[in-house]
């Protein structure tokens, strides 16, 4: 992560040239690709191991059934490359948002109200058929809970995770602002600001409100 942001405040040149001669940041960012590699080398290795001596299919919430499982990631290659990057990809993302999503939450209760009467026949019918005091829902059984991702994307839009946006210009053009953009410029986009404007989002647009994602119907606008 610190690697990556120094690639985006230095010339390419220049970390480029780290990276061939091997020095400064650019070493270290390859002593720490070593040992995430072996990490998840030994992850693997030993989910295999476990699956075909036990048969356990590791049914529990696990990163690693919906990769090895799949038949379009057969190459170990490209399971490690997927890990990694959910690794690098979900360490702050995600935390960040379900942070904001439970600091809301807390001071909504209504909006607590909502999304439990929502949750309530999944919950209701797994609780039936299981014995086991925790309920886990799985993603295809919150696809269709509209009120739910409303919720979410109300948070990602007040505190977005990534709170800029860096674009490259694949060629020449002109922004509807205006601006001309030449090839190989960058754009940084604001998503934090862009949240939070009155022309966007009303007069509302500082407050926490999910129902704006719904439209009169109670679908998903």
């Amino acid at each position: 992560m610190e690697v990556g942001f120094f690639r985006h405040v230095m010339p390419t040149s220049c970390w480029k040239l780290m990276r061939r001669l091997n020095i400064g940041p650019e070493r270290k960012l390859s002593t720490s690709h070593t040992v995430l590699r072996r990490f998840v080398v030994e992850m693997m290795d030993r989910w295999k191991t476990n699956t075909c001596h036990t048969g356990n299919d590791h049914s529990g919430v696990d990163i690693m059934p919906p990769f090895l499982n799949d038949p379009d990631y057969a190459d170990d290659e490209l399971v490690l490359a997927m890990i990694i990057s959910y690794f690098l990809a979900a360490r702050d993302t995600i935390t960040a948002t379900l942070t904001w999503v439970f600091y809301n939450l807390s001071q909504k209760p209504n909006v607590v109200s909502t999304i439990r009467n929502e949750l309530s026949p999944i919950a209701s019918s797994k609780a039936a058929s299981s014995a086991s005091a925790m309920v886990i829902f799985e993603p295809e059984e919150t696809k269709s809970l509209v009120y739910l991702r409303a919720v979410l994307y109300e948070t990602l839009r007040l505190y977005p995770p990534g709170p800029i946006e860096c674009k490259t210009v694949a060629t020449d053009d002109i922004m509807p602002s205006g601006h001309k953009v030449r090839s190989g410029d960058t754009i940084f986009i604001s998503v934090h600001s862009m949240g939070r404007m009155e022309d966007l989002w009303g007069n509302d647009c500082l407050n926490y409100n999910p129902e704006r994602w719904l439209s009169d119907n109670g679908n998903l606008r």
